[in-house]
């Protein structure tokens, strides 16, 4: 013992040391002092061997982890400190001593991890409801046990300390992370190294990637681990389901690899029962390979790979459905002789007839597709089908249906309605779903109400029976051809889920949140409002994962972000396009990138470097980014600030030459925005000439879109071209769009612009003006009176389709519902008088309803999710708007705006003349919600005032012929 108060491992410290108190001391002397420490038990010693060792890793001082006599003493001090109760500070220097480098597996062992392991993992589950520190936790444990090293030896206590670590990685929603990949890795070769394959746990880590939508690690999960050790029959049921829809989710990711561990797998399975693959498992991964490559050589090799043809009833439940795929294939190789061959190998095995339907079909398919409809009709004369088997209508159907989609695509709504009464008078086709929406579908797009209902009534007394479908088909319609507001839609949605459960299914409920979404030009909270007022399944209300949790596609994707974003909630939408695009690799689609271009610009707030970055990225990689970039440049052009309109052309110009000396191609979309930009800054005859050049871009006539013949109209009556507004609103009376609201509210605000025009000077002369005024209120009484039609079309067409749906309702054994007895119906009483509950959803049976919806759950979800972040704003219109009032203002009365929405396209007041035109300040793509819109119809005249257009050159930024 030294002298009074120094420890007694001071005397181990070197003599440099002790003529230096200011030195620290060497790894040797610390390694002597560890030692020492470790030996006493002393806690002080112990403390102080600590912060030496620590101090050492801080100063970079310390040795690396192949210096064997460093590793034994921080081993040493690491149990000593677990022994007197220090765990913090054993875990800090196993945290050190991981970091730096590889070590053996039995010097990582000499530390005694599991126990500090064990305390991270309870100190996370005393945190459970604090997500950040339970994260922080899980993270260290997840980091200390990844320590880099090989596994040459089983070790219990470690594998059990992994197995919780992933149920915990599961429990907090990060199990799709890198780091629980490579922890699971660690976790199957303890396994493996203990003399057991675990497929249990690789079984279940590949279940939990699938549910959290980690598509791609799954599969590889799947093919690095699991198939390399054979299986028991129940799991490999199991998994097999879940790695197929995990292959499909995943954009097709590695079809084949999957087909070929599948059968692998098959024949390694260690069971008492023959296990055979499932048919539809292979049909779909051979589908899956056919979608991405389009190589039917390699189909050829999948399918040798299954075995030999007269074998394949030891490998697979059904062979015959394997030889129909192959030559669904062929055919889509445009082999025809080579599907010819499968059919008759099939025949020959005695696995199908000559007259089998579901083969036939595949054919009649592809002779449609030819054009060839007297082969079409051959293949159904030569079908026998049994009309006791209770699949006859699905197997008919299912044969059937292409070959109608196929005939409707070239033919009139007349004529592919002949053919189908042809088919089902002579040949016995049943009617299905599908032939009852695809004709409903027909003669809507002709607004032929007795058409349309008379079809809905001969199928419903034709022996088909009346359900979603019947909705989806008249919901979708009165929607899409007659224009029906959402809350009168909303209405008869109701309507049909109170006549029938069996009237809603998912495709209706996904129809109404499409149109709750795109019914307004409130967005934000209201649009969740709108969506809560329906009452669907709680992920549509609230969107904050993907709205499609199955297969994904670019269209759901575009539906899905397009929700987030309507919905204010943008940060979603992006994470979802990562989500999509790298998990589920989804092949690039032009309209997806600029959703996610909008996701960007909305978080941050319109700058564009992120946005810009990630085109480049893009075109760096090969992808076609000219419509992306047009939408930077529409972006930027909406973003642009004057101080007076004399520099509005200059500025515009100047930005679109920028572009274009680049090699960026011009869309019209771009061209109409810097259009926008001119009229806006009392440029009329700069954006006649950008509206006409866009049209020319687009290859269509002038007035091609609503946005086109809003430019074009107020330009001429701001000008005074009476000839121009004359053939501008000719061809907006013929246009498809004539029914549209913002038509009249554009030609209210040209004749607004003429009255403006001096008297008699000399821009117009007094009867041109009163020439343009009577073109203008001719075309606005045409308008009316096209709308009232349309509107009594409409109203007819709901009530006669209700009538037949309550009586197939009644048929079906429901009960009689009185819709005066529902208040959200319109029913209900008000006070002092009595109601009968028309259906015209009156405000006083939406008041009844008011107690309810405050005290359901989802108004009281609706207000913690925007609590936080949106205080500042009045919550009781938020309530209206799930009441159904979807125009609420807080402010009534007061003048649209042009703010960069649609809210400033109403008939503006006497307040508005000098601003009048902020309305056209709606942000590019807003007015269309189709992602791929069709041409309008626009009637050709030859030799005009808009072929001819005003004297001015065009502007040099638009010359891109």
């Amino acid at each position: 013992m030294g002298p009074v108060g120094m420890p007694a491992w001071s005397r181990l410290v070197s003599q440099e040391a002790k003529a230096n108190p200011f030195l620290s001391p060497s790894n040797d002397d610390i390694v002597a002092i560890v030692n020492h420490a470790c030996y006493t038990k002393n806690a002080y010693d112990v403390i102080a061997a600590t912060r030496y060792v620590l101090e050492a890793y801080e100063t970079n001082v310390a040795p690396n982890n192949d210096d064997a006599k460093w590793l034994n003493a921080t081993a040493e001090l690491c149990r000593a400190c677990q022994e007197l109760g220090r765990v913090d500070d054993a875990t800090d220097i196993l945290a050190r001593v991981v970091k730096c480098g590889p070590i053996s597996q039995g010097q990582y062992a000499a530390h005694n991890p599991v126990p500090i392991l064990e305390t991270l993992i309870s100190q996370a589950g005393s945190h459970e409801y604090d997500k950040e520190v339970y994260n922080e936790k899980l993270d260290r444990a997840c980091q200390l046990y990844m320590t880099k090293y090989d596994v040459v030896a089983p070790d219990p206590g470690l594998y059990k300390v992994g197995a919780k670590l992933l149920e915990m990685a599961d429990t907090a929603n990060v199990i799709w992370r890198r780091s629980y990949r490579y922890l699971f890795q660690r976790c199957n070769n303890l396994a493996i190294a203990a003399g057991d394959a675990s497929h249990e746990l690789t079984a279940w880590f590949i279940t939990k990637l699938s549910e959290a939508m980690s598509y791609t690690s799954a599969i590889e999960t799947f093919l690095w681990s699991y198939q390399r050790v054979p299986q028991s029959f129940e799991s490999l049921t199991r998994i097999g389901v879940i790695i197929v829809q995990c292959v499909e989710n995943a954009g097709n990711h590695r079809a084949d690899h999957v087909l070929k561990g599948l059968c692998k797998l098959r024949a390694e399975c260690h069971s008492t029962r023959t296990f055979l693959l499932n048919s539809q498992w292979i049909i779909r991964l051979l589908e899956a390979h056919w979608v991405r490559y389009a190589n039917f050589e390699q189909i050829e090799d999948l399918f040798r790979h299954l075995g030999p043809e007269e074998e394949l009833g030891s490998v697979v439940v059904d062979p015959e459905s394997i030889f129909r795929i192959m030559a669904e294939l062929a055919l889509e190789a445009d082999d025809e002789t080579k599907a010819r061959s499968y059919f008759e190998t099939a025949i020959d095995q005695g696995l199908i007839r000559e007259s089998n339907v579901r083969m036939l079909g595949v054919f009649a398919k592809y002779h449609a597709k030819k054009g060839k409809w007297e082969e079409v009709r051959k293949c159904f004369e030569t079908m026998k089908v049994d009309e006791t088997d209770p699949r006859y209508s699905w197997i008919y159907g299912h044969a059937f249906v292409p070959v109608l989609k196929t005939f409707a695509a070239s033919h009139t709504v007349h004529e592919t309605d002949d053919f189908l009464r042809v088919y089902v008078a002579e040949f016995k086709v049943p009617l299905n779903s599908y032939l009852v929406t695809l004709m409903a579908k027909e003669y809507a797009k002709l607004r032929d109400v007795d058409a349309i209902v008379s079809w809905l009534d001969h199928c419903a007394h034709a022996g088909f029976k009346v359900d979603a479908a019947f909705s989806n088909a008249i919901l979708v319609n009165i929607r899409r051809q007659w224009n029906m507001p959402f809350r009168e839609l909303r209405t008869l949605f109701r309507k049909l889920r109170e006549l029938s459960p069996d009237f809603i299914d998912k495709h209706t409920e996904q129809v109404m949140a499409k149109a709750a979404i795109t019914a307004s030009r409130h967005g934000g909270s209201a649009a969740v409002g709108r969506l809560m007022s329906l009452r669907l399944t709680q992920h549509i209300v609230f969107p904050h994962v993907p709205v499609h949790l199955g297969k994904m596609t670019n269209r759901l994707l575009i539906e899905d972000m397009r929700a987030h974003i309507v919905c204010g909630r943008p940060k979603s939408a992006w994470l979802l396009y990562n989500k999509a695009t790298v998990d589920n690799r989804l092949p690039y689609n032009e309209y997806v990138l600029r959703l996610a271009l909008k996701a960007l610009l909305q978080m941050d707030n319109h700058s564009p470097t992120r946005a810009s970055a990630l085109v480049r990225r893009l075109q760096s990689q090969g992808y076609e980014v000219t419509n992306a970039v047009n939408y930077l440049l529409a972006v930027q052009i909406s973003d642009l600030k004057f101080h007076h309109g004399e520099a509005a052309l200059p500025a515009v110009r100047a930005m679109l030459e920028k572009f274009q000396k680049n090699g960026l191609t011009l869309t019209h979309e771009s061209i109409m925005l810097a259009a926008f930009t001119c009229l806006k800054k009392n440029q009329p005859k700069a954006a006649v000439e950008y509206a006409l050049q866009a049209a020319k871009v687009k290859g269509e006539e002038p007035c091609y879109s609503l946005r086109n013949f809003k430019v074009l109209c107020l330009a001429a009556a701001q000008l005074g071209n009476i000839k121009l507004l004359t053939e501008v609103v000719q061809k907006g009376m013929d246009a498809v769009y004539r029914d549209q609201k913002h038509m009249s509210y554009t030609l209210k605000e040209a004749r607004l612009m003429l009255r403006q025009v001096l008297w008699g000077g000399p821009v117009v002369k007094p009867w041109e003006r009163s020439e343009g005024h009577a073109l203008i209120n001719h075309a606005l009484r045409f308008l009316k009176k096209e709308r009232k039609q349309l509107s009594e079309d409409q109203k007819r067409f709901d009530r006669e389709a209700l009538e037949i749906m309550r009586q197939a309702a009644l048929d079906a054994g429901e009960q009689p519902v009185d819709f005066g007895d529902i208040p959200w119906l319109g029913g209900g009483k008000t006070r002092g008088a009595p109601r009968t509950g028309d259906e015209e959803e009156e405000m006083a049976g939406v008041e009844e309803g008011l107690e309810e919806l405050l005290a359901s759950e989802e108004s009281r979800e609706l207000r913690l999710a925007y609590e936080l972040d949106e205080k500042d704003k009045d919550f009781m219109g938020l309530l209206a708007a799930q009441l159904g009032e979807d125009e609420y203002d807080p402010m009534p009365g007061a003048p649209g705006v042009g703010n960069g929405s649609e809210r400033g396209l109403g008939l503006p007041n006497k307040s508005d003349e000098k601003d009048f035109m902020g309305l056209f300040s709606a942000q590019l793509g807003e007015d269309d919600g189709d992602p791929l819109p069709s041409a309008p119809d626009v009637v050709d005249e030859p030799d005009t005032a808009l072929d001819t257009a005003p004297a001015v050159p065009p502007p040099a930024a638009v010359e891109v012929y």
